[in-house]
């Protein structure tokens, strides 16, 4: 994890230290917490303003990986103000590092509580910057968003506590308080292209959403 500070006098050290500790984050909650104890996010927040692409597209790949762990990995990265930073990275980087940076932002929202997701959509305003992404030309990717959006407007129904977790299999629907923001952004206009996708699982997922949250359009 110290050699992702750079201050090991050995410049080539960094991509290494960045393959091993993106591993570590790949093996389980247990290894990203003991990444979390050494302190690699204070290093991973500053990659993600690395002059170098693959730099950032690595970072942003290991704290989606970080993202995909418990609530309590997801406060820490919102903690040291990286959820901000991938909300800037989807908005201006190029493609091929903003799709990493959305995806984090997917799974921080797919394991996050209500109260989490509420503070991401209120407060660091991912709705906008991934409504964006729905029209990323990856599939994969607009699928991961769509699910991203999809449940984001399921924590806004308002049933539930702030520590909540989303039940993905919960049809308890009513109007989401989370809808407003994703009219706002013209969302609905790019959720309800999608369902003319030619990838059928996009152009179910959209639908879906369109019936569930936005009947009237």
């Amino acid at each position: 994890v110290e050699l992702l500070g750079g201050n090991s006098g050995h410049p080539g050290a960094l991509v290494p230290a960045l393959n091993t500790v993106g591993a570590i984050a790949c093996g389980n909650k247990a290894g990203t917490q003991v990444l979390l104890n050494c302190h690699v996010l204070k290093h991973l927040s500053r990659l993600l303003m690395h002059t170098s692409v693959q730099i950032r597209k690595d970072a942003c790949r290991i704290i989606s990986k970080m993202t995909a762990g418990t609530a309590k990995h997801i406060e820490e990265v919102r903690n040291a103000g990286i959820i901000a930073q991938l909300v800037g990275i989807v908005k201006t980087d190029v493609n091929w590092v903003r799709k990493d940076a959305a995806w984090a932002i997917a799974n921080a929202v797919a394991g996050g509580t209500r109260g989490q997701i509420q503070e991401m959509v209120t407060c660091l305003a991912v709705v906008p910057p991934m409504c964006d992404m729905l029209e990323y030309p990856e599939d994969k990717v607009q699928l991961v968003v769509l699910k991203c959006i999809d449940n984001i407007l399921r924590a806004g129904v308002p049933h539930g506590g702030a520590d909540q977790q989303l039940d993905g299999d919960s049809e308890d629907f009513d109007v989401s308080e989370y809808a407003r923001p994703v009219v706002d952004c013209f969302g609905v206009d790019k959720l309800d292209a999608l369902q003319s996708h030619e990838n059928v699982e996009i152009r179910t997922k959209a639908l879906e959403v369109m019936t569930e949250f936005f009947p009237e359009d």
